[in-house]
């Protein structure tokens, strides 16, 4: 029976997680200090509700994980001692969230109040912010100050509510699982209907939101599904659905969508032509960087510095980075794939590291998904499939990462035979919560200085050594 303090603390850090976007701005946007702060949010709602402890082989696994870091450290630039630290932390929390947030996740998704709240909020969201785009919504928020919605003309309706996709396209999928997960289960789910509303906003954009639509009707056959042949054949179906409208998207006669089919090849020559899409450039950058330290990478957190410091170097090498370098302030250029980030930045070893970490919960989701009477059926089938979109299409690394921790939490039920942790000490928890936030509260101001100076020229070291690193 939980204790009421213990209650209203878990509810004060779930709402803390919602309004999160106002501590840091771009939160999960790519950079780590954003990264950080969520993961300490997380931390601190994880310390609230559930219990954690750490196995040897989990000890072995977190180290493992530095190990490229320190090496590309110790053999390259011993300046980086803040980068690693960084990086340090940021996986002490992803263990921590591994080994912790399983409970609250599953509280989640057995109490209607929360996830009805989760419902609303983003629908409301959704709803202000396809008004704002329109210039139709009462009231306007600045873009810097709530980085969940946008500032007027400067989100166009291709995102639509995934232009800040970062948090609320997250909530959005979990609460839409819950709604029919409990559906699918017989129980009172009505409000599962709110959910048309950001379906006709998705049906409405195009680019990502077209795998993301596949993937909703997806979940939509899968509610139907009775047995595991009628699963297979609706879920491929599906996709041929989604992946035919967005080919459909692709072939209207939008420049910026005219994209040869040796792209790839032009850009590693330097090509100018600005019609291609910008996500194809950058991932011809990356292979190239990729190819040229293929074991440990260029070091962690180096793939935007290495744009910022060596600007002029990169744009004479691609070209074709100009346009997207100046649409977005210079400098704010990250892989825009999981895969090319994390392995150019860590290498093959730092990249097979993380998959090997990460292939227990591949497989405990896959089991899950086989026994379909269980509770955690739908919920794995969407961390399967997120995990598809965002290793194969476009997903920034740790973009979507934290839902697909989340979701996998929520399929990883606690078996008979496991004892039962220790309790997590709540204040030590709070306190580094808040070690957490302040650090990356003045790391996130450090940051709004780098996006705010990375269009000028580079004037002296001093520069690179206050704000590039």
């Amino acid at each position: 029976m939980t204790t009421a303090p213990a209650f209203r603390m878990r509810t004060l850090f779930f709402l803390l997680f919602l309004l999160s976007p106002s501590l840091s701005p771009h939160l999960l946007h790519g950079f780590q200090y954003k990264q950080l702060t969520a993961g300490f949010l997380l931390l601190a709602l994880a310390g609230t509700s559930a219990a954690f402890r750490f196995t040897p082989r989990m000890w072995l696994a977190f180290f493992g994980l530095l190990l490229p870091a320190a090496i590309h450290i110790f053999l390259h630039d011993a300046r980086a001692l803040e980068q690693l630290l960084i990086w340090t932390v940021t996986i002490g929390v992803l263990f921590i969230l591994f080994a912790g947030a399983r409970s609250w996740a599953r509280i989640l998704f057995e109490h209607p109040s929360y996830t009805a709240l989760l419902l609303i909020v983003v629908q409301l969201a959704c709803i202000h912010d396809l008004l704002q785009d329109f210039g139709f919504a009462p009231v306007y928020f600045s873009g810097w100050c709530w980085q969940i919605f946008s500032e007027v003309g400067q989100s166009p309706l291709f995102g639509g509510m995934f232009h800040q996709r970062n948090l609320f396209g997250l909530f959005l999928l979990i609460g839409l699982a819950f709604a029919w997960e409990w559906q699918r289960r017989h129980e009172r789910a009505h409000w599962w209907a709110l959910s048309i509303i950001p379906l006709a906003i998705l049906m409405s954009s195009g680019g990502r939101s077209a795998l993301l639509l596949a993937m909703m009707i997806s979940l939509l056959f899968i509610y139907g599904s009775s047995s595991r042949r009628l699963f297979f054949s609706r879920i491929a179906l599906s996709w041929i659905l989604g992946l035919g409208l967005y080919f459909y998207w692709l072939s209207l006669p939008a420049p910026e969508l005219l994209v040869q089919n040796d792209t790839l090849h032009r850009l590693m020559q330097g090509t100018t032509e600005s019609s291609i899409d910008h996500r194809l450039m950058i991932w011809a950058s990356c292979i190239a960087l990729w190819l040229e330290h293929p074991w440990f990478g260029i070091g962690p957190s180096q793939l935007i510095s290495h744009y910022v410091e060596g600007q002029a170097a990169a744009l004479n090498t691609w070209p074709s980075l100009a346009p997207w370098s100046e649409l977005s302030n210079g400098g704010n250029i990250w892989a825009h794939n999981w895969i090319l980030q994390l392995g150019c930045e860590q290498g093959l070893v730092g990249l097979g590291i993380v998959l090997a970490i990460l292939y227990p919960f591949f497989r405990q989701a896959l089991r899950t998904i086989r026994r379909t009477e269980e509770a955690g059926f739908l919920p794995a089938v969407v961390f399967l499939i997120l995990i598809l979109n965002g290793l194969a299409n476009i997903g920034i690394f740790m973009t979507y990462f934290l839902g697909w921790m989340v979701l996998s939490m929520a399929a990883l039920h606690p078996q008979a035979e496991e004892p039962a942790p220790a309790k997590a000490p709540f204040g030590l928890t709070l306190m580094l919560s808040c070690i957490g936030l302040a650090w990356t509260w003045h790391s996130g101001n450090i940051q709004c200085k780098l996006e705010k100076n990375a269009s000028m020229p580079l004037k002296s070291a001093a520069f690179i050594e206050s704000f590039g690193r």
